[in-house]
């Protein structure tokens, strides 16, 4: 299982979010635009957050269930 793979219930849209989780952790100060390397990236970022399903609960589901291991 990926470290960042969520349960979002589609694997286009857990893959989608785990490029934006790394591309935003990168520099949380920076902005989407400076984050993200094309517009096109930025457009379909915006377009993620405004989808429903997609929620903090829904991309922190998978921490819940499988808590990081501490012996890393």
């Amino acid at each position: 299982m990926n470290l960042w793979e969520s349960g979002l219930g589609d694997q286009r849209l857990n893959e989608r979010n785990q490029q934006v989780i790394e591309a935003l952790s990168v520099d949380p100060q920076a902005s989407l635009n400076e984050s993200l390397s094309r517009w096109e990236e930025a457009l379909a970022t915006y377009r993620q957050f405004d989808n429903p399903s997609i929620t903090p609960e829904a991309t922190l589901e998978r921490f819940s269930k499988h808590p990081p291991r501490e012996d890393y």
